[in-house]
């Protein structure tokens, strides 16, 4: 292990359970008396930064290399915090809504420079594998912290909750500095989107654009909802899931991380979402506790296949001087989807109540799995460049 993976896989366990905290702040919307529809927009508004931040964050990873723009992610995900904190009893106020536009913009900035780092640290022939060895530090993390921040919420209140994020974040910064200037390339000089532009005028990237869209609206569905649904049907210890999760998805990525490498992108992303779509219905159908962790094993076993596959496709098919505005692109359509998940379903759990979000949310999976089998082809192509 060099140096880069060992600070690179830190920084990204500790934002990583930052963000996957991001799973508890139904609680908070329901604290200040938001409904149904207000926790998807406020879900929703948070991956709406990522969004129309990315082609400036594509160009700055382009121009400036990657460390900078971790070490400004770390900052921007976990200080609106205290603002939250401050904030606490002042219901949905405007300057909350603007916290969480600029936590948005810094999750953004984070995606798009550590995978940029994941997938430029990769050996030939080893992009798949190196992601997923990158990326387990993300489950790792989400296989502790929600349960982690569920207790400290129930224990000791929001404001404690709040306050250990912040202290997380500025760990998180502390951890990304240790990287030197050198280990960072400069892929191009001066400032503009003409990467983004560059990308963006690629017919064959727009398979990578939507199977990053289907990908996220999978696990933005149980990360938006699944606190809600849990509530109301009185699973006690839910955030247990993200627990199962985590597991199954760090040993599905100790087992098969050369998979994608080996036998193909198809071959990885055709069952990787039929079983994402699996998961979700039997999220649905989940009374009980072992239910619940039935579902999230599904679950983390397909996700720990399709994101460094389809992260691995986006790379692979941009220009290696554009990776850093490719890589923003990618990440940014998985906040679309995001945004667009968190704010459709919160309109339909606001007019029909949370009793088919999931079966909806499997429709994202199945489309995926359906386009990768009628795009095989072009899917092989790429995995050999």
């Amino acid at each position: 292990m060099n140096r880069v993976f060992v600070w690179g896989f830190s920084y990204n366990f500790i934002m990583g359970f930052i963000f996957a905290n991001n799973a508890l702040f139904p609680l908070y919307v329901e604290h200040t008396g938001g409904s149904a529809n207000t926790i998807g927009l406020f879900m929703g508004v948070f991956s709406l930064a990522g969004v129309l931040g990315r082609p400036f964050i594509g160009t700055l990873v382009d121009r400036y290399g990657v460390r900078p723009i971790m070490m400004l992610g770390s900052l921007l995900l976990s200080a609106p915090c205290l603002g939250y904190l401050f904030f606490l009893d002042a219901g949905m106020s405007p300057i909350v809504w603007g916290l969480r536009l600029i936590q948005g913009f810094g999750w953004g900035a984070h995606m798009t420079a550590f995978m940029t780092l994941a997938a430029q640290s990769a050996p030939v022939g080893r992009r798949n594998e190196t992601i997923s060895k990158f990326g387990m530090s993300g489950l790792l993390a989400t296989m502790f912290a929600p349960f982690v921040g569920e207790q400290l919420i129930h224990r000791a209140g929001l404001p404690v909750f709040f306050g250990f994020l912040v202290v997380m974040g500025i760990l998180a910064f502390l951890v990304i500095s240790q990287i030197r200037e050198s280990d960072r390339p400069i892929c191009v000089t001066g400032f503009r989107f003409s990467g983004t532009f560059h990308v963006l005028a690629l017919r064959r990237f727009r398979l990578a654009f939507l199977m990053a869209i289907c990908l996220s609206v999978c696990y933005s569905t149980f990360g938006s909802f699944l606190t809600p649904l849990a509530v109301e049907r009185k699973i006690s210890s839910f955030s247990l899931f993200f627990s199962s999760f985590s597991f199954t998805g760090i040993v599905v990525r100790f087992i098969g991380g050369r998979w994608g490498d080996r036998f193909g992108l198809p071959r990885v992303l055709l069952p990787g979402f039929f079983c994402y779509a699996l998961g979700l219905i039997l999220l649905q159908c989940s009374w009980s506790l072992s239910a619940v962790l039935m579902a999230g094993c599904c679950c983390g076993f397909a996700h720990g296949i399709t994101f460094p596959a389809v992260t691995a496709l986006g790379y692979g098919m941009a220009p290696p001087q554009y990776r850093g505005s490719a890589m923003s692109l990618v990440t940014g359509m998985m906040d679309a989807g995001n945004m667009l998940t968190a704010v459709v379903l919160g309109q339909i759990a606001e007019w029909w109540g949370y009793g088919i979000i999931f079966f909806v949310g499997a429709i994202a999976p199945l489309t995926a799995g359906c386009v990768t089998a009628a795009n095989v082809s072009a899917l092989r192509m790429n995995h050999e460049q």
